[in-house]
C-alpha cells in the first residue's frame, strides 16, 4: 500500500520513489548501533549482518560516499539524503560535484541475495580500494543506512578523522570539474 509518493530530483531528472507503510514502520525501528567486520568473497559480495539487512528492508540504494566509503540506504532515507545535500549546496559547482560524484554513480532497487550477501560494483570497489578477499568493516549509521568500508582506511579515518577527511577532501576536488565562475 502506498502511503505518499516522494520526489526526488538529482541533476535535471525527477524520479518518483513510493514510501510504504514498511518503510514508514522501519523509520521507528529501535536504534541499531555499531559496526561488524567481514571479508569481501572472491565475487566481491559481503555478508551484511541480519539486523542491519532487515532495518535496510528490501530495497535499497548503493553509492560512494564523499571519503572513499561505499553507502547502502534505504531507498526513503536516500532521498531524505539527496534533498538535505542538495539543499546545503552554495553554488551550482557544488551541485554538479555532488551530481558527478554521488548521484550520478547511485544504483537504485539493488536487493540482497537469499544468503544475505550484497555484491559490491566493479567500480565502487575501486573508489573504495575494496578488493576481492578484501577485510571489509560493516558500520551502521542512524537514519537508515549503511557504510562499507576498506578495514585499513576505516581505521586511518577512525584514529584521525580530521586529516583523514582533509586528505580525501582534496582528492574529491581535484576530480571534481570547476565552473567557470566559481
Amino acid at each position: 500500500m502506498i502511503i505518499e509518493p516522494l520526489v526526488a530530483f538529482c541533476g535535471n531528472q525527477g524520479q518518483e520513489v513510493e514510501t510504504t507503510e514498511e518503510d514508514m514502520a522501519r523509520q521507528n525501528d529501535p536504534l541499531l548501533l555499531g559496526r561488524e567486520f567481514a571479508r569481501t568473497d572472491v565475487k566481491a559480495r559481503v555478508l551484511v549482518p541480519k539486523p542491519m539487512r532487515e532495518a535496510l528492508g528490501s530495497r535499497i540504494t548503493m553509492t560512494t560516499g564523499m571519503l572513499g566509503e561505499i553507502r547502502c540506504y534505504r531507498d526513503d532515507a536516500f532521498v531524505r539524503y539527496m534533498q538535505e545535500l542538495m539543499n546545503g549546496c552554495s553554488n551550482e559547482g557544488d551541485r554538479e560535484r555532488l551530481d558527478q560524484h554521488v548521484f550520478s554513480v547511485a544504483r537504485q532497487g539493488l536487493e540482497f541475495d537469499p544468503s544475505g550477501r550484497l555484491t559490491i560494483r566493479d567500480d565502487y570497489r575501486k573508489e573504495s580500494q575494496i578488493d576481492k578477499a578484501t577485510d571489509v568493516v560493516i558500520v551502521w549509521r542512524t537514519g537508515g543506512w549503511m557504510e562499507i568500508w576498506n578495514r585499513s582506511e576505516y581505521e586511518a579515518y577512525r584514529d584521525d578523522p580530521a586529516g583523514y577527511k582533509e586528505k580525501s577532501f582534496a582528492v574529491f576536488e581535484r576530480m571534481s570539474p570547476r565552473t567557470a565562475n566559481e
